[in-house]
């Protein structure tokens, strides 16, 4: 997939629009809670030429509805023809 193309993945809501949590523009990632902090680093790997995504415990130490955006996120990319590897701990997330 080609970096243009990957800068225009958009996650969508439950109905259908784009979310954004709060906030500025001009905040920086540490005032972040820690699922944004972990979007913005997928965000960040998106901007490149990547085919596939390696992804270490993107999961761990955030809340349950970032952990589901999380796995929607690795879902759709997964759709487009990334490759992805995840790693975690959590057997429960492992088998999902």
């Amino acid at each position: 997939m080609a970096g243009h193309e990957a800068r225009e993945y958009r996650h969508q809501g439950a109905g259908g629009e784009a979310r954004s949590e709060g906030g500025s523009v001009f905040d920086t990632a540490a005032t972040l809670s820690g699922g944004n902090q972990q979007k913005i680093i997928v965000a960040k790997l998106l901007a490149g030429k990547l085919k596939v995504i390696i992804l270490d415990e993107p999961t761990k130490g955030v809340d349950v509805g970032a952990k589901t955006a999380i796995f929607n996120i690795m879902n759709d990319l997964a759709a487009m023809g990334y490759g992805i590897i995840m790693v975690s701990s959590e057997m429960a997330e492992v088998l999902e």
